[in-house]
């Protein structure tokens, strides 16, 4: 995965290209493949490269228009590039272009409005010459990180908040509020960072900067209350699985292997089985890779080597007795901010020995329990905004006694907010022992709290990421270390959309973990 890096001094000063190669420097690790620069005027633009598909090898950028008018750099991977090419319906053949090109030529026939065609993880931005305009974008789903300070006289925009702080004018002042809420237990900040002067553009969303200030547009908001309806829940399942299929399939676009971190689990065996169906049609060189512990009390490792056997994979075993959940790491960069990633060590060693392996491209189950596990609960909030209280009853005498348990204490403490806001009993005790009453006062923690956890329950099971996933955004941190493209299927934002919409009913089902995904691969998974 490469950066990006921007720099616009709307007072039309021009740019001092020193700055924009300071910006460049310490993430000089996420470009194998190359940099480049381009400064104009008062803007300047500059790119890492990483080639991860077949089309990005030996593009250039910045790309420059054949206008000259604009200059776009980009950091992603685009997955609809046969419908964005029906839709330019360009009078040049576009068809083998690099995914660059077609987002410049995206940009020049919709404008502002282009991020809504695009399907993929992405960050980009736009340079309008002319307009004297930088567009900024970041994806759907919030897979590519992209952060920006703006003082009203000039933004510098770069993908990781080292590349900011290089400025010696950038406050490195902490941001107390997001301190806090981290000490509360929350990793969702929206657009704060733990500096004050940073911030953090939000997934489906996009800036816009010019002489007349910054403009944000959110152009990813999944109508989740339009419900899906069909008839039988075999046409649900049916839709889903072509949707996944679809979601792998793009994934498997790479420039070399592609390798799957195969647990043993639901999720990482519904990738491996739709990997290997497709793999077998297009011939694709995809691998399989399995944690082993010597005294794991479960049988994760038969079910590993069962999924990869039926699906023709190979599997590799990586031994991890020796690694252990807060075990320290040596990391090329420092973390700009506290992240808590479960077991770091032992993904560290894991994607060191994928790429080693000679895979740049690497797909993930992350996102399953999101999707289908009745663990979270949100379904039942899904069920009471929307009024389905008969839906809600029958699913919750259909469960088991933990099931039904659970369910009562997640209802209670979805209700609570609003009822001790109703009353005017002040917070709903989410804030810890260890955070003082001047600290709150200070820093409006506790109606930070409060506003969160309204936002929580008016809102959908996915969409409660609000874009911004931590463990997808921490694995993209780490892969780029060590020279790793991390793709996650479940977090398509297509597949998403489809989630979202269909019925809490087909999706969780008495208590009964994933049955959904379990019913619609019947057939491609092994039975066991």
């Amino acid at each position: 995965m490469g950066a990006i890096a921007a720099i616009v001094n709307l007072d039309g000063r021009p740019i001092d290209e020193p700055d924009l190669i300071a910006m460049m420097t310490p993430v000089e690790h996420r470009g194998p493949n190359g940099k480049g620069r381009w400064t104009g005027d008062n803007a300047g633009l500059g790119v890492l490269m990483h080639w991860t598909t077949p089309e990005a090898i030996a593009e250039r950028q910045p790309l420059v228009s054949d206008s000259g008018r604009y200059v776009i750099v980009w950091d992603g991977r685009l997955d609809n590039r046969g419908d964005l090419l029906r839709r330019l319906d360009s009078s040049t053949d576009l068809s083998s272009a690099s995914d660059v090109k077609l987002v410049l030529a995206a940009s020049q026939k919709w404008g502002f409005d282009c991020p809504k065609y695009l399907v993929g993880d992405y960050a980009f931005a736009v340079w309008d010459s002319v307009a004297k305009r930088l567009l900024c974008v970041r994806d759907p789903m919030g897979a590519r990180i992209l952060h920006y300070h703006f003082d009203g006289h000039r933004i510098l925009v770069g993908t990781e908040i080292k590349q900011i702080l290089q400025m010696a004018d950038v406050s490195d002042s902490l941001d107390d509020l997001t301190l806090g809420l981290y000490l509360s237990g929350t990793t969702r900040y929206g657009d704060r960072t733990f500096y004050k002067d940073i911030k953090r553009l939000s997934g489906g969303s996009s800036l816009t900067v010019s002489s007349e200030g910054i403009k944000f547009h959110q152009f990813w908001n999944p109508d989740q209350w339009s419900e899906i309806k069909y008839r039988s829940e075999g046409d649900y399942l049916e839709h889903f699985r072509e949707v996944l299929t679809e979601a792998v399939e793009v994934r498997l676009r790479s420039a070399g292997p592609v390798a799957i971190q195969l647990s043993g689990g639901l999720d990482s065996s519904a990738i491996t089985a739709v990997a290997g169906a497709l793999a077998k049609r297009s011939g694709a060189t995809v691998r399989t890779f399995h944690h082993v512990y010597s005294g794991n009390p479960y049988p994760e490792t038969a079910f590993a080597e069962l999924s990869a056997s039926a699906a023709g994979l190979p599997i590799t075993h990586i031994p991890v007795d020796d690694t252990w959940a807060m075990q320290q790491t040596g990391r090329i960069g420092a973390l700009d901010e506290p992240f808590v990633m479960h077991f770091e060590s032992m993904l560290q060693s894991t994607l060191e020995l994928i790429r080693n392996d000679g895979c740049e491209t690497v797909l993930s189950g992350e996102g399953g329990d999101e999707a289908f596990s009745v663990g979270y609960f949100l379904h039942m909030r899904d069920w009471l905004v929307r009024g389905k209280l008969w839906q809600m009853w029958r699913d919750y005498r259909g469960g088991t006694p933990h099931y039904r348990k659970s369910a009562r204490a997640m209802l209670r403490r979805s209700m609570a907010p609003g009822l001790s806001r109703f009353a005017r009993r002040g917070p709903h005790g989410t804030i810890p022992p260890w955070i003082t009453g001047d600290f709150l006062e200070s820093t409006g923690l506790s109606k930070a709290l409060d506003r969160r956890e309204a936002y929580r329950n008016k809102d959908s099971n996915y969409l409660q990421i609000g874009g911004f996933s931590p463990f997808v955004v921490g694995n993209e941190l780490r892969g780029s270390e060590i020279g790793v493209e991390i793709r996650n299927p479940f977090w398509d934002s297509r597949l998403v959309e489809f989630m979202t919409r269909i019925p809490p009913g087909i999706r969780f089902q008495g208590g009964r973990q994933k049955l959904m995904l379990k019913k619609a691969l019947q057939g491609l998974m092994p039975d066991e």
